[in-house]
């Protein structure tokens, strides 16, 4: 019990401090742990062999050596690393020429066959190509659109400099309040080795500039971060959050520089430079900045010559962290033995932090937690880690026995004959009972599967398997399945973007028909697909957005469509018509994050609606960056569509900051069988609640707003989150799912966090909730028109189903679908880091309706 209550005030100290911190801390370097993340994913099927030479198996036995490397580049600059007077040999360790001098050194000093020691050299420098890579894209050096770059313009008024001071810590918080990172424990070792790299140092200065003593102890307090990182800094996450929407939900999925692509681009760097090794620089391309870094083992490559690059101070908190958790470098294990520098937690250290009370165990956040309401009847899996299983889904009778079947998108997909991260669809057919009921790896129980192009080109790493639709193409009778793969050309750095059309040859295989192309750079067209009639030719077509296409400017977003119709029987060579083009007008705007569309065929034409979260209120007539903006308030435009015209609607603008309305939208009818309605989300947006007689502001809960189609400019009732940053609407679907004939609204909060303290349980297990439509549909403010209790908000108890999940940091629902069959409707919910078939792999809950 005295232990217990020991336990208890540590931890409300840690709170304390935390809160006392968080007003004051700037830093301008991507995070350590961040950048571990980045190098221990890319060690997932990175597959690079040479002869007797796995550079996989020696990255895989040594991590020690690849987390110490990852975060070597950040090492001197610290105020902790002797006031940050070595500052310039950071910021040097950070480009090419340094990897060249490591890797002169290293073929000059170590023929083969390498000694264990050699192979910890080789993945410690892989850990510094990790770095630099990572740096690059992050930090948008010498490119565009880099995550930084366009957190700023969402959420930063365009200022740089102070997206940079809290994203770079804030991708820290984030990662350790989101994520298992069970494999870099507190017990784990670093390797440095000393000797190697201070001869690394004076192959490339032609001089000593640092000492033994310098470099031991630098990376003595580097380790000391990484510990206090992982006990503190994470309860900082509701400070980061609330700067930054854009950061919580993009840092993973963010096509330039979002940690997947970081983690993409370090698997790319790391088998050019295993050229390198293999064969020498000489058949290199050494551009300054690594994302540019090219080898090829035909032909010698080319050199450019080291440049100084103008210091950008880097103000960290390290000297803080370490003084808050009253912990030096004597707290540590640290040998040095001939030329090589283990690291490890005292016990003594270990003891001081508490190391029971914070479960720092490789089991701390795979707990499962039992939480209130419905869990599914049997899941989907697949045992890979990062597949995205999931990601998209598209439902229609593919088959024609008048049962609905469903596609489901995994755009991580790695196809085990080739090794590549192509991306994938699974096809799961209907039958009479429903789908098929078993717990199981999707891979086993598909009925067809198409996996993405395979090659070296392009298609590489392009996410395919993002976004799915169904339509019938060329007016045949059979429907056409359009895949999104977003991410195509990024291996290029274009990101242009591409959705593959695949037509039916029997109900196992699918054969490629073509695809639909952009040539814009950033273009990642395919983000969105959706089918509906928009020519009122009794034909879906399809209709494809990307948020995140220039558009004449930065991220302003661009929606075309490909008309359905009979001159493309036979045909391959797919093109959408410029005369087809919606365009977003402002900068970071995001038009085309979200799209809605529903034919009626009593006025023949068809409702589009289209959503631009990331929509500002602009403070200066020409609408350029400035500090009076209200940031990613969003809008929504609504057109008409008929067999010839495009008839712009009314526009729907947010008002609060980073509320953004139009994130998620759905087209139905929820009070009855004749009245229309537009459901709206606004995922970002603030809440008021209460305790008891406190009131509570509930940041970033999340709303949903419902029209009527006939009024829309005042709903007629909003949906509100109970939880600060749940995201409650970031997935909403409306259509009949008990078959009164009247549509119902299911709406996913995929970030809800069950512990309204954030602080006691695990984080992100997400909720789902089923409202249905008709008499009984709420219709009035759910948030205050009800009793509070235990400080909660009540719209959940106007909800008719609540179902949960039961899994830490799962973000249960991610995607939503339905399935309806001849004799039961199920819905599939999207628990999108759930680790129940492999790290981050993704699942499926199905639940029966």
């Amino acid at each position: 019990m005295r232990m217990a209550s020991r336990n208890f005030i540590f931890q409300l100290f840690v709170i304390f401090i935390c809160l006392c911190w968080i007003h004051d801390y700037t830093t301008e370097a991507c995070g350590g742990v961040t950048h571990i993340e980045i190098s221990y994913r890319a060690l997932n099927n990175y597959q690079d062999i040479y002869g007797n030479v796995s550079y996989n198996t020696i990255l895989n036995q040594n991590q020690d050596a690849l987390e110490a490397g990852s975060v070597f580049p950040d090492t001197f600059y610290p105020d902790i690393c002797y006031k940050g007077i070595f500052h310039g040999v950071s910021e040097d360790t950070h480009w090419i020429p340094f990897i060249n001098a490591s890797v002169n050194y290293f073929i000059k000093n170590f023929p083969k066959p390498w000694s264990q020691k050699t192979q910890k050299l080789a993945a410690f420098i892989m850990g510094i190509m990790s770095h630099q890579v990572a740096d690059v894209s992050w930090h948008a050096l010498g490119i565009d659109q880099g995550f930084l770059q366009a957190m700023a313009g969402i959420n930063y008024h365009g200022s740089f400099p102070s997206a940079h001071s809290d994203g770079d810590l804030g991708g820290d918080v984030l990662n350790l309040y989101q994520l298992d990172l069970s494999y870099s424990d507190l017990l784990g070792d670093w390797y440095v080795p000393t000797t190697d790299v201070l001869n690394i140092f004076r192959e490339y200065y032609g001089q000593d500039v640092i000492n033994e003593t310098v470099l031991t102890t630098c990376s003595k307090l580097m380790y000391l971060v990484k510990i206090g990182e992982k006990v503190f800094i994470k309860k900082l996450f509701p400070n980061s959050a609330k700067k930054s929407p854009f950061l919580v939900d993009e840092l993973y999925d963010y096509f330039l520089g979002g940690i997947k692509d970081m983690s993409t681009w370090t698997q790319r760097l790391w088998k050019h430079l295993t050229i390198a090794f293999e064969y020498g620089i000489k058949t290199c391309n050494m551009n300054h900045s690594s994302l540019f870094f090219r080898c090829n083992n035909t032909h010698n490559g080319t050199t450019t010559a080291r440049t100084t690059k103008k210091y950008f101070p880097k103000h960290w908190y390290y000297s803080k962290l370490l003084r808050l958790m009253n912990i030096t470098i004597d707290d540590l294990d640290a040998k040095l033995h001939n030329g090589e520098l283990y690291l490890k937690p005292s016990a003594q250290l270990l003891k001081k932090l508490n190391y029971e009370l914070y479960g720092q165990t490789k089991k701390l956040h795979l707990k499962k937690k039992s939480v209130s309401g419905e869990t599914p009847k049997f899941l989907y899996t697949l045992k890979q880690d990062y597949a995205d299983l999931g990601k998209a889904y598209a439902v229609a009778d593919l088959n024609g026995d008048d049962n609905e079947d469903v596609v489901v998108g995994c755009p991580g997909y790695v196809d085990v004959n080739t090794n590549q991260r192509t991306g994938a669809i699974f096809i799961l057919y209907g039958t009479d009972e429903g789908l098929k009921n078993s717990t199981s790896d999707i891979s086993s129980i598909a009925d067809a599967k198409i996996i993405g192009p395979v090659s070296q080109d392009a298609t590489e790493n392009s996410k395919f398997g993002s976004s799915i639709a169904i339509f019938d193409l060329d007016a045949d009778g059979q429907l056409e399945i359009a895949v999104g793969a977003p991410s195509f050309g990024s291996v290029n750095l274009t990101y242009f973007g591409r959705v593959n059309v695949y037509t039916p040859v029997n109900q196992k295989n699918y054969t490629l028909r073509g695809t639909i192309d952009c040539q814009d750079v950033y273009c990642t067209l395919g983000t969105n697909i959706i089918s509906e009639d928009i020519n009122n030719d009794g034909l879906r077509d399809l209709i494809i957005s990307s948020p995140y296409a220039p558009a004449g400017g930065a991220q302003r977003g661009i929606v075309v469509a490909l008309l359905a119709d009979r001159q493309y029987l036979g045909k391959t060579s797919l093109k959408f018509s410029a005369k087809n083009y919606l365009l977003g007008i402002q900068n970071y705007s995001w038009f085309g994050y979200s799209l809605a569309a529903k034919r009626f065929s009593d006025t023949n034409e068809t409702l589009f609606v289209v959503g631009t979260p990331g929509t500002r209120k602009c403070a200066k007539a020409d609408c350029s960056f400035d500090p009076a903006d209200v940031q990613a308030i969003g809008q929504i435009n609504v057109y008409y569509l008929t067999s010839n015209q495009i008839i712009p609607g009314p526009v729907l603008t947010g008002q609060q900051q980073f509320q953004m309305l139009g994130s998620q939208m759905a087209i139905g009818g929820l009070l009855d069988s004749t009245t229309g309605t537009l459901v709206i989300a606004a995922s970002g947006q603030d809440v008021k609640g209460s305790s008891g007689h406190d009131l509570l502001d509930i940041d970033q809960a999340g709303a949903v707003y419902i029209y009527k189609l006939t009024d829309l400019k005042n709903p007629i009732t909003v949906l509100s989150g109970d939880r600060k940053f749940g995201r409650f609407g970031a997935t909403i679907k409306v259509l009949d799912v008990n078959s009164d004939g009247i549509d119902d609204l299911i709406v996913g909060a995929p970030l809800r966090t069950e512990d309204i303290t954030e602080e006691i349980t695990g984080a992100q297990q997400g909720r789902v909730y089923v409202y249905l439509g008709g008499a009984n549909f709420p219709l009035s403010n759910t948030t205050s028109d009800c009793a509070f209790t235990n400080m909660e908000t009540c719209f959940e108890l106007k909800a008719d189903r609540e179902l949960s999940f039961n899994e830490d940091m799962a973000r249960f629902g991610s995607r939503l679908a339905v399935v309806k069959c001849k004799t039961k409707t199920q819905l599939l919910v999207t628990a999108e880091h759930s680790a129940k078939g492999g790290r981050l792999a993704g699942a499926i809950g199905v639940f029966d309706l």
